[in-house]
């Protein structure tokens, strides 16, 4: 079936449910992040998580699998019946219509939020592992080695502590408007991020073992820490 066909399903499913992803997550044991994938269409889902889906909501996989659109197949997966269903009130929303509304908006902004962390974490990705592979150049690989002189080392470890400090401001009030602080996602970002300041400790580390090594008096190693933020001599 077409990822589309499956996210309907699921939306109909949580909304008949009135629950959010952070509750399918518990009722199901499956990520809110996939959840949310798959109920905007963004992604398939393996055969194992449609079993737990499935478990979790009541239903079987084949019916998440039917290719039927019909109302009362979407009552049936909904854990509803046709003969059961309430006439509608003239004037009236129809319940399930409202809750299924009200769950794609919330939906919209989950996802929304959740983009933003994973564009976080796409770049934060990118970032670290740039510089932890420069951190891994020996002497012998010349190019772009900001370790081949002490001037060199110095502006680098001056742009990693700048880019790390405006890291981990921009995270943090990038994480203030995200109300679930446990969520996986948010974990790998703040992993991330101590991966980013450990580059910066090992980075003014080593800078201060080549000031030894070039025999500078204390005076002169004191006045080139002070142009790296954060470094003490």
């Amino acid at each position: 079936m077409t990822h589309e066909a499956l996210a309907r399903k699921l939306r109909i499913l949580s909304a008949a449910r009135g629950i959010t992803l952070a509750e399918a997550e518990e009722l199901t044991g499956v990520t809110r992040e996939t959840l949310g994938a798959l109920e905007h269409g963004q992604r398939g889902a393996y055969t194992s998580t449609l079993e737990k889906i499935a478990r979790g909501y009541g239903v079987t996989v084949s019916a998440l699998l039917s290719e039927v659109e019909e109302p009362e197949a979407e009552l049936a997966l909904a854990g509803s019946s046709p003969k059961a269903k309430a006439p509608r009130e003239a004037g009236r929303v129809d319940a399930p219509l409202e809750a299924e509304r009200r769950a794609q908006e919330d939906l919209q902004r989950e996802l929304g939020r959740l983009e933003g962390l994973w564009g976080w974490k796409r770049y934060l990705t990118r970032r670290v592992e740039w510089c932890e592979k420069v951190l891994e150049k020996s002497q012998e690989d010349s190019f772009n080695n900001p370790f081949l002189s002490l001037d060199t080392a110095i502006q680098w470890a001056i742009y990693v502590a700048i880019e790390c400090t405006q890291l981990r401001d921009a995270l943090r009030t990038e994480l203030r408007s995200y109300a679930d602080a446990d969520s996986e996602i948010v974990g790998e970002l703040h992993a991330l991020l101590d991966r980013f300041v450990a580059v910066d400790d090992t980075t003014n580390m080593r800078v201060k073992v080549m000031m030894d090594e070039a025999g500078l008096t204390d005076e002169d190693k004191e006045q080139r820490l002070r142009l790296i933020p954060g470094s003490a001599a």
